[in-house]
């Protein structure tokens, strides 16, 4: 595995097995410096964000979020039940707290209080169950397998809800944090112009396009959504989106050229941002096929790739050799003790 830091993975907990591969590390953004400063945010002024990964198929149904455009869209307009912080912890975000029952089987999450939709309703059990459910049974939810692991849930209360499991879980939070698991009305259909609890109340939407989301000004987290509103214009092609970076049509843009990096990070006036992230590349052998069904033949590939040449020309330098399984670094549970399978090409035609 090597690693790179411009590209996104979706999922947070998403595991891609592989034999040997090029890993990415982080996701980059560059945005312009002039609007930044160290100092308190003040409110007001208009985002511009030029992103690329968008559809005129895209909707923000939160069953079918696929890509960059409508899963950024998606979270300036809902919230979700648990999220990830820095430190890859579970932590509550719809969800207030949370306790297992001995063998995590069965679980109790009580609900935020205080919190209302967009269109003046109080968020309730039942959105939540509502919410869930979405995902659960007869469903085009990419999130249904997640969900299948999911045998029950119940409202225990008008605070609590109960889950209850197939088998003991003691990851259930985390399965939860996945980016579907995003909180509508109960009995909510219409996507095209969804309502959530999030930080911005949706505009207008242009699928593919643009599309505009203002401030929500009951927004139940403090220190944030301090712009008055955030438009998203998708510029999938890459040479355009860095184009409108540097013109001022927009003040952000995402997933960089790596070729393009180095320069612009010359540049006074533009701020190149890389984040930790765990998308990998992989060469896939298929084990139950000959000759890959050999352990030594699939040893004797890993040997033969140079990862560091890989990481230079492939990556431009930007990430750091992966180890052969689809843990990233940036995660709580990497084994950073395990040694690097080195490039050796002589051991290669030993076997």
């Amino acid at each position: 595995m090597t690693s790179s830091p411009f590209s996104f993975s979706l999922d947070r907990r998403h595991f891609l097995a592989g034999a040997a591969s090029l890993a990415a590390l982080s996701a980059g953004f560059i945005t312009n410096a002039s609007a930044q400063s160290t100092d308190t945010p003040k409110k007001g002024g208009v985002l511009k964000l030029g992103i690329g990964g968008g559809s005129t198929t895209d909707n923000l149904d939160p069953r079918i979020l696929k890509d960059w455009v409508p899963v950024n869209q998606a979270f300036m307009i809902m919230n979700g039940l648990v999220e990830i912080d820095t430190n890859n912890h579970a932590v509550p975000e719809l969800f207030e707290s949370w306790e297992a029952q001995p063998g995590a089987v069965e679980w109790v999450f009580k609900l935020r209080q205080g919190v209302t939709f967009h269109n003046g309703k109080t968020l309730t059990v039942e959105d939540v169950i509502y919410s869930i459910n979405l995902h659960r049974g007869e469903t085009t939810s990419a999130a249904r397998s997640v969900a299948s692991a999911l045998k029950s849930v119940d409202k225990l209360s008008d605070t609590e809800v109960k889950i209850v499991l197939e088998s003991g879980n003691a990851d259930l939070p985390y399965i939860l944090s996945d980016y579907h698991f995003l909180v509508v009305p109960e009995g909510w259909t219409d996507f095209n112009k969804p309502v959530g609890t999030g930080p911005f109340v949706f505009e207008s939407y242009d699928p593919g396009v643009r599309s505009r989301f203002t401030r929500n000004p009951n927004y139940w987290k403090p220190n944030a959504a301090h712009v008055d509103a955030v438009e998203v214009i998708v510029i999938n092609d890459i040479a355009a989106r860095t184009n409108a970076m540097m013109s001022g049509q927009v003040h952000a843009i995402n997933q960089l050229d790596f070729k393009t990096v180095d320069l612009l990070r010359r540049n006074p006036n533009l701020n190149i941002v890389q984040s930790a992230g765990g998308q990998h590349f992989t060469f896939l052998m298929d084990c139950t096929q000959a000759p890959y069904t050999d352990n030594n033949i699939r040893l004797a590939i890993k040997h033969a790739i140079d990862r560091e040449q890989l990481l230079k020309t492939a990556l431009r330098g930007y990430g750091r050799l992966g180890n052969d399984h689809p843990v990233p670094s940036s995660d709580r549970f990497y084994a950073a003790d395990l040694p690097q399978r080195p490039y050796d090409p002589k051991r290669r035609s030993s076997i």
